[in-house]
């Protein structure tokens, strides 16, 4: 997951009961509910207007990958941390970082994602607006 991040957003989720196991430990599948999460607030975050322009296009994800190395239980506090890492063409992916405690590593990830136009489902190039935070970042 080396190399330059070009935007960071960090936002906070409670684990609830739903998303655990019998002991009470997160479900491995849960981490995904909490990577959406936290690309929701990337978006609120970077992309004013983020709800209009999803009418025109879509952002379906084409991969994930996600390395577990702590858990995480019922209650506790964890920050997703996520951060554009790359844009192509019509392309981008983020890595996250689920932390408790604010320093602990429960979870490392990466997405990729496929600009696509909501009616055609053909990819087209990524947003203006993501273009700029590249530019912002040199």
């Amino acid at each position: 997951m080396a190399g330059k991040i070009l935007a960071e957003v960090k936002t906070d989720v409670r684990v609830r009961w739903a998303e655990t196991d019998a002991a009470g430990i997160v479900y491995h599948g849960s981490y995904v509910v909490y990577l959406e999460v936290g690309r929701r607030e990337f978006f609120r975050t970077y992309a004013p207007g983020w709800r209009h322009w999803e009418e025109a296009i879509l952002l379906p994800m084409v991969s994930i990958t996600c390395a577990f190395k702590t858990p995480a239980y019922y209650d506790e506090v964890l920050t997703v941390v996520v951060a554009l890492h790359s844009i192509g063409r019509s392309s981008f992916s983020f890595t996250y970082r689920i932390l408790k405690d604010n320093q602990v590593l429960c979870c490392r990830a990466r997405s990729k994602h496929v600009v696509v136009d909501k009616n055609t489902f053909r990819p087209i190039p990524v947003p203006e607006w993501m273009l700029n935070l590249v530019e912002r970042g040199k």
